[in-house]
């Protein structure tokens, strides 16, 4: 195997159930991957994407997270009810910005939609 290449399986809603690894010499193009995993698990009507290709596609494949086809972005699960899409890189943002940059550790606060300090005395 000179390398590999990885598939996102997608169920009918486009949320990915699955992330398969190939190697690269199964798969000389997308279409030769998708054609090998459906011959390999003997179902022609799964429906594959190859996540990440050579960067056209935004972001890698992530269970429980979408593949939005008009984007040709994979899109994580929301990690919370306050987050926003940003459609620039397909990431979520929180919704006062980001994480501050300025040496210490912190954690998301849902209630009170804020960064706090995250202190852990068992550090």
């Amino acid at each position: 195997m000179d390398g590999a290449a990885y598939f996102a399986r997608l169920d009918e809603n486009n949320e990915v159930v699955r992330v398969d690894v190939i190697g690269t010499d199964n798969a000389a193009t997308e279409q030769d991957g998708i054609n090998f995993l459906r011959n390999l698990y003997n179902d022609q009507s799964l429906n594959y994407v190859q996540t990440y290709k050579d960067g056209t596609r935004y972001n890698f494949a992530q269970v429980g997270g979408t593949y939005d086809s008009t984007a040709k972005a994979f899109i994580f699960r929301k990690p919370f009810a306050s987050w926003v899409l940003n459609t620039t890189n397909y990431l979520w943002e929180s919704p006062i910005g980001p994480e501050p940059d300025d040496g210490n550790h912190y954690m998301w606060d849902e209630d009170s939609q804020q960064w706090l300090i995250w202190a852990n005395p068992g550090l």
